[in-house]
């Protein structure tokens, strides 16, 4: 894998994780608090789980772009 592609999905995956730790913590935090939602707070994992993915794909697609034009000989 080139060096390029591989330090941008390492920090794609990094990025994708802590996002989704955070997602995670923010909305159990608010169906805990609010309960007038009426969503359970065990419904926050799955928001994650589905948030990872997605975000990964979009990091991975930013990185690659923002780091294509910096090529080293």
């Amino acid at each position: 894998m080139e060096p390029v592609l591989k330090r941008s999905a390492l920090r794609s995956l990094g990025f994708s994780l802590i996002s989704s730790a955070v997602i995670y913590a923010i909305a159990w935090t608010f169906f805990t608090v609010h309960e007038e939602v009426g969503v359970p707070a065990r419904e926050a994992f799955p928001i994650a789980a589905w948030a990872f993915p997605v975000l990964f794909l979009v990091s991975l697609f930013f990185f690659a772009l923002k780091d294509a034009g910096q090529r080293k000989p």
